[in-house]
């Protein structure tokens, strides 16, 4: 391979460090130079303009959300004992409903809105209510913490834990699981063996503990979402043990980690320029409309995956079947085709309708969820640490290209 070829490749692997530290200037010269582009290194395609990525996420039976399967392909060549562990991590990490397609989405869908959302107003709100106080309790105590290890982190996971009903005895290796979907692409496009053979040692312990728990709560139910979803009968009951393992299993890491990266990354911006939070601390009325924009800005889903069910043409480029397609969700919030100023935080944006969320049939069931934890947890926070300051002036990100996930957030009360 030439040296521009080799060149080529690097300028646009979405797997490197620099472009995982710099998300936002690396969509800007997708956007300018190959706004639709095939990235040979993993063999998938790239969209990374707004009013593409809207296109795409609006054509769900040519997009499909089974992004399982461009994945499948990496399968290929690996030995046999480590298709092993591909086939039960895959099968494992990618069987829920978001990587699924109507009408089985449709269907899991309707019957997880009918139990999730009663659960949400008294259970949920009472959980951040709780959480958030114990959390400000000791940053208040102990005069600072690393704000992502010791507030966005427990916070985020500690509700959706109360929410699914998981004992406190299995929140450490349900939160061990919440991670191989952040390891799995990355081990599925470079074929590492020995990570994959670590996912799936995981989550075949995951599932025998939530298949236990699932048994528990159908003899003796609880207030909380797997009995709800064990105890729907009939014609209503769409979901089998199996669905409902790895149902859990998604929304303990939508639940979490989305939520934690929203916080930590607006935590970091609304103090790195203190002009936005001197902005909250006297006009709270704001902060409803400062979430939108921070969803928007921070983006902490940055790409999502689909793969091509027929000839489709995107931006005026040709698509055949069958091929593997990632969404540039981040960019496309960037994107200065459709916000004024797109790279500077505005509180007082009005109006702002982004995809942090996705769009379309496969919008994000928890968002109601993220925007109350965020807004109570903030609320409190300019009421009761007001003068919290950061204590670093550079900031890394965990080597995960498809989040925005701050490693590290140090903080100060003064």
């Amino acid at each position: 391979m030439t040296d521009a070829r080799i060149e080529q490749l690097n300028d646009f692997d979405v797997l490197s460090n620099d472009h995982i530290q710099n998300p936002f200037e690396f969509a800007r010269r997708l956007r300018e130079t190959s706004p639709v582009h095939w990235n040979e290194r993993y063999g998938f395609w790239m969209i990374s303009r707004h009013e593409d990525v809207k296109d795409v996420l609006r054509r769900p039976q040519e997009f499909s959300s089974r992004h399982r399967v461009p994945l499948e392909k990496r399968r290929e060549g690996l030995p046999v004992s480590v298709q092993t562990n591909f086939d039960i991590g895959i099968d494992f990490l990618y069987g829920h409903l978001q990587a699924s397609d109507p009408p089985i989405h449709t269907a899991q869908k309707q019957q997880l809105m009918k139990t999730f959302a009663p659960l949400v107003p008294e259970l949920v709100m009472h959980s951040v209510e709780r959480r958030v106080d114990a959390l400000l309790n000791r940053m208040e105590s102990e005069g600072a913490c690393d704000f992502v290890k010791d507030f966005a982190y427990p916070l985020s996971s500690g509700v959706i834990f109360d929410l699914l009903g998981i004992p406190e005895k299995d929140h450490q290796l349900i939160f061990e699981v919440a991670k191989l979907f952040m390891v799995f692409p990355k081990a599925a496009y470079t074929q590492d063996g020995r990570l994959l053979e670590g996912i799936a040692e995981t989550a075949t312990r995951a599932k025998k503990v939530l298949g236990e728990l699932i048994s528990l709560r159908r003899r003796e139910p609880q207030n909380d979402l797997i009995s709800s979803l064990v105890h729907t009968d009939g014609e209503n009951k769409v979901m089998d043990d199996d669905a409902i393992v790895k149902l859990c299993t998604f929304l303990l890491v939508a639940g979490h980690e989305t939520t934690a990266n929203l916080l930590s990354g607006s935590m970091r911006y609304l103090l790195e320029d203190r002009r936005h939070w001197e902005l909250l601390l006297r006009e709270q009325t704001l902060l409803p409309g400062a979430i939108d924009e921070l969803l928007r800005y921070v983006s902490p889903v940055l790409w999502v995956g689909r793969f091509t069910t027929t000839d489709v043409e995107v931006g005026g480029v040709k698509i055949p079947p069958g091929r593997g397609v990632i969404l540039g969700l981040g960019s496309a919030n960037h994107d200065p085709s459709a916000y004024e100023r797109p790279d500077e935080l505005d509180l007082t944006r009005p109006n702002v309708h982004s995809f942090a969320f996705g769009h379309g049939i496969h919008s994000c069931l928890g968002a109601a969820v993220t925007r109350m934890e965020t807004h109570m947890a903030l609320a409190a926070m300019l009421k009761r640490i007001p003068s919290v300051r950061l204590k670093a002036k550079q900031f890394d990100y965990e080597p995960v290209y498809f989040v925005r996930s701050l490693k590290s957030l140090p903080v100060v009360v003064v």
